[in-house]
């Protein structure tokens, strides 16, 4: 439970009209890779709860479970109940195997220590497709750049400890999953496969 939460800019409420229409690419994205008849959905990383409020609109009958590892006040303030969410590390999911039709893991990898550990739980945890996405590198720092941010850093995002190409982040994936599809909306990329179970 000691990774870092990363920055805390919310892109997703941005009213920026530039990065507004970016985040928009994301989201039509987003919604061109989800199922329609998934039940049982976990949102790993699920934060502040933008994309399950967007799982929910898209998936009316779904039960959907979030995990962050942030802290339990913050998840409180985050998510009123009836909403189900957890404390927990995307290295050791608190589910079991095969629990999920689902599972959603968006801008969550390149905040992990190690991603191909993260990779396996998503797998273990997944009895159907996963959506994953990441920020692509180093598209996403030049952005960072051209807007003044972190220039110290060289555009590097705060928390942000795996920097993916878009064929580094498809390959990392491949390990654990087939990749059924592929959508690159700039700056991320993203990917919804399926487990390999003969290799989990």
């Amino acid at each position: 439970m000691n990774e870092p939460l990363g920055n805390v800019y919310d892109k997703k409420a941005t009213r920026h009209s530039a990065e507004r229409r970016l985040v928009d690419g994301f989201e039509r994205a987003f919604a061109e890779l989800l199922p329609t008849t998934a039940r049982r959905v976990l949102d790993v990383g699920c934060g502040e709860g933008h994309e399950r409020d967007r799982i929910a609109a898209a998936l009316p009958d779904a039960t959907i479970v979030g995990v962050d590892i942030a802290p339990a006040e913050w998840l409180a303030r985050w998510h009123a109940p009836p909403r189900r969410v957890a404390v927990g590390d995307a290295a050791r999911l608190p589910f079991a195997d095969d629990g999920f039709d689902l599972v959603v893991a968006l801008e969550v990898l390149e905040h992990v220590r190690d991603p191909r550990c993260a990779l396996t739980e998503i797998a273990r945890v997944a009895a159907g497709p996963a959506i994953l996405s990441v920020p692509w590198e180093p598209m996403w720092r030049a952005g960072n750049m051209v807007r003044g941010r972190y220039l110290a850093q060289l555009g590097n995002t705060p928390g942000h400890l795996q920097h993916f190409t878009r064929r580094g982040f498809r390959r990392v994936v491949g390990e654990h999953f087939d990749v059924e599809a592929v959508r690159r909306p700039v700056p991320w990329t993203l990917v919804r496969a399926t487990p390999q179970r003969s290799r989990a």
